[in-house]
């Protein structure tokens, strides 16, 4: 398996899915292992909410 594939492979989910047992079996594990966050961890990470501010000028002019 070329370097392209086993980098693709790590990447692209769907595309590690569709190896055959064989290029799985010889797939060595991605080099920053599994990230598995719970819907807890997920919702306490940073950045995982967004955040709106509107802000309103108000502008008045005065008669001269």
């Amino acid at each position: 398996m070329s370097t392209e594939h086993i980098v693709r492979a790590w990447r692209d989910e769907e595309y590690r899915e569709a190896l055959n047992a064989e290029q799985s079996e010889i797939l060595p594990e991605s080099p920053v292992g599994v990230i598995d966050l719970s819907e807890d961890e997920m919702a306490e990470a940073e950045g995982g909410t967004s955040t709106v501010i509107t802000v309103t000028t108000l502008i008045t002019s005065l008669p001269l």
